[in-house]
């Protein structure tokens, strides 16, 4: 049985394991950056944060009645990669591109 500073710091060499991943919006026209970035266990969950941002700003702009043209959720690993760009795909019939 491990005594409590080696679980300590058995978590907190987890901890520093998980890479960083940076949700950056594009509008359509520029990058707005994510400077703090979340510490996520893999790609996979950085894929399921980047769906859950973009079903927000989906839903934010379906309540003021706006469209979507080109934006989108840009993933980025720590080291810089681009991982994956999630659209922000909704459709109105309202507002024209």
């Amino acid at each position: 049985m491990r005594n409590l500073s080696d679980q300590l710091l058995f978590v907190s060499r987890e901890a520093q394991i998980m890479p960083k991943f940076y949700f950056n919006y594009f509008d359509g026209r520029q990058t707005i950056a994510d400077p703090d970035g979340q510490d996520l266990e893999n790609k996979e969950m950085a894929l399921k944060q980047a769906e859950l941002h973009a079903a927000d700003r989906a839903h934010e702009l379906t309540a003021k009645g706006e469209g979507v043209c080109d934006e989108s959720i840009e993933v980025v690993s720590e080291a810089g990669d681009m991982v994956v760009v999630v659209p922000v795909s909704i459709m109105t019939n309202d507002v024209e591109c």
